[in-house]
């Protein structure tokens, strides 16, 4: 499985990629949104991932931003479907901020930190066998 990290703190990034490398996926990761949306355009996969983890606020950008660029934005090829990429809000933010998230995106996961390794592997698993 191909699994795309965007998150600006650097020591969370390496974590994840970190933790998920020796789980067996296979991680690109990014520090910014406009390196993600970089390699999307430039991406040969397709879909480009089978999965992206999303950190809630970024640098010029709202997670969500991404979430909702990933939603629709892969054509697999003339006459067919778009393709959603499934996705993983994580975020330290308090409950009373992603409430709202929440209620506009019923279906996303969201993964608060600090978070155990072990959550992160079990939603993934969740997420993608759904």
């Amino acid at each position: 499985m191909h699994i795309g990290v965007v998150e600006d703190n650097l020591a969370v990034l390496s974590m994840i990629e970190t933790a998920l490398t020796f789980h067996g996926y296979s991680v690109e990761t990014y520090n910014n949104s406009s390196s993600f949306f970089s390699a999307l355009e430039k991406s040969e996969r397709i879909p480009p991932y089978d999965l992206v983890l999303v950190d809630l606020f970024l640098d010029e950008r709202l997670g969500t931003d991404l979430i909702e660029a990933l939603r629709g934005s892969i054509t697999l090829s003339p006459g067919q479907h778009t393709q959603v990429i499934p996705a993983i809000l994580i975020s330290a933010a308090e409950e009373n901020t992603l409430t709202p998230i929440r209620k506009r995106y019923p279906n996303l996961p969201i993964l608060r930190k600090p978070f155990r390794v072990q959550e992160l592997i079990s939603l993934i698993s969740k997420v993608t066998s759904s």
